[in-house]
Formats: C-alpha cells, structure tokens, sequence
C-alpha cells in the first residue's frame, strides 16, 4: 500500500486490496501493479499529455480516488482493475512516445493476471505445443502447416498469459 498526498488529500494506490481477497498470496505481481498504478497517477498529475482539460483529467484521477466502505476496510481497486484490463489509460491518453510504449507495455503485461484461462486453452494449447515440436521436426514441406500451428498457438489465451507473466 502506498499512500501519496496531494492537495491537501490523501490518496491510496494499491493493487487488488489484500483486504478485499484475502485469500490471495502478495506477489512480484502485485507489487508491479502497484508500481504502475504511482508510476500512472504521477505521470496523469504531473507529466504533459492529451487530457490537461480539469474535466478529463478528474475522470481519470476518479478511477485512483474510487473507494466505498468494505465490512471492515475500505474497498476500491476494482474500478483500477478494469481500467487496466481494458486498456483505458494506454489506448485514451497520449503521453510521449517512449511513456506510452511503456504504459502499452506495462498494461499489457499486468492485464495477463486478470486473464481467465479455462480448461480446454490448457489442453489447446498442450495439443498446439506437440504439434509444433513435431512440425519443427518433420522436413520442409511443413513449413505452412507449421506457421499456422504457431498462429494458433498465438492466439490462445493460455500461452499469451504465461509469456507475459514470465515477461514481468
């Protein structure tokens, strides 16, 4: 939990509220996503960008300030949760290049502990997995056989969050 005081106010930017799911381990993982959510609010607070406008800036600062009253703690990182999963930041404020190569990045990385992987994307991607292994082995002739087994492999939501989570 980080605490950042501004405007006379204070402001808590956590990740997914230990509070709120307390049966969820603290990881790397977290502490990324914290990281990000400071790294975001002091770029939105401070840095040039395209929404300087007080209105569209506030509706952006909202999502930091969102908070209601749990049984015992204070709750509220769901709003930043789903902002990051959809990509509200990265894809609506335009910081410089560099920053917003790495907010994209960033987003798309984080969004990866969010994902929901079912059953049948671990044995797709099991069976794409063996398939390519043996395609990489068979003679040239396999080769486009092999390219389309790479795509789908690409698209499956199982590999494309386990090469992100190994990416943070």
């Amino acid at each position: 939990m980080i605490w950042i005081s501004h405007s006379q106010r204070r402001r808590v930017i956590l990740c997914r509220s230990p509070f709120s799911h307390p049966e969820k381990i603290h990881d790397i993982c977290d502490d990324c996503e914290s990281a990000f959510y400071v790294l975001t609010w002091i770029a939105l607070c401070y840095a040039f960008h395209d929404k300087t406008h007080p209105d569209h800036l506030g509706e952006y600062l909202a999502t930091y300030d969102y908070s209601y009253p749990g049984s015992k703690y204070a709750k509220g990182a769901e709003l930043k949760m789903l902002s990051l999963i959809q990509g509200i930041l990265s894809n609506e404020v335009t910081f410089n290049a560099p920053f917003n190569g790495l907010v994209g990045d960033l987003t798309a990385h984080l969004r990866a502990s969010y994902v929901k992987i079912e059953v049948n994307d671990l044995e797709n991607l099991a069976l794409l997995t063996q398939t390519i292994t043996e395609l990489e082995q068979a003679p040239d002739g396999a080769k486009a056989q092999l390219d389309m087994a790479q795509r789908f492999r690409d698209g499956n939501r199982a590999y494309n969050a386990s090469i992100s989570l190994q990416r943070l």
